[in-house]
């Protein structure tokens, strides 16, 4: 997966592997809408889940400081 921001914009470019992009799809297919909305609609149920985030980054970003984990936690308000 590759991500681009372009910050002027407040969009968000992301290039799945094809495999992934597959089962997004097929979710989209199931869904009823297009695999970007239903990207996006993944995106912001992670992000609001607090306890998934709060287990995620307390798993996977423990090579971070003190300091960037406190950061990252105060931007996602958790």
């Amino acid at each position: 997966m590759r991500i681009t921001v372009q910050r002027n914009k407040g969009k968000v470019t992301i290039k799945f592997k094809q495999r992934d992009f597959d089962q997004l799809s097929v979710l989209a297919f199931a869904l009823d809408i297009t695999p970007t909305t239903t990207a996006a609609v993944l995106i912001r149920v992670t992000l609001g889940n607090k306890k998934f985030m709060q287990w995620y980054l307390s798993t996977y970003l423990l090579h971070l400081d003190q300091m960037k984990i406190r950061q990252i936690y105060k931007l996602l308000k958790l």
